[in-house]
């Protein structure tokens, strides 16, 4: 089994939380498995929410098999059943605050 890291994609790695809709995307195709952390690096993520979507096209979005959302920094693991994943705020921060996402798949 191969542990590969995967590159950002789309919109760096770095998420405002004040701004719902930013985020950020990974190629994920070849992956059955993955796992995103959340670091925060300035700021609180007091209020947040972001939630991971997953698409075949990179385009049109869609909530994963088992709904994922992540509310405080940490790692959060899914199976992979599409091309793409991608972490967005979906509920803002009630205070300015930034998180570091990163990503890593399992073949």
């Amino acid at each position: 089994m191969s542990i590969l890291q995967k590159p950002t994609l789309v919109g760096g790695n770095v998420i405002n939380l004040e701004n719902t809709g930013e985020g950020t995307s990974w190629d994920v195709s070849g992956f059955s498995s993955g796992s995103i952390q959340v670091v925060v690096t300035s700021g609180a993520f007091s209020s947040g929410v972001l939630t991971v979507e997953r698409s075949n096209d990179n385009t049109e979005w869609f909530a994963m098999a088992t709904a994922t959302t992540i509310s405080s920094a940490g790692i959060t693991s899914f199976d992979i059943d599409t091309n793409y994943i991608r972490v967005r705020v979906t509920t803002a921060n009630g205070a300015a605050g930034q998180v570091r996402v990163s990503s890593n798949g399992r073949l």
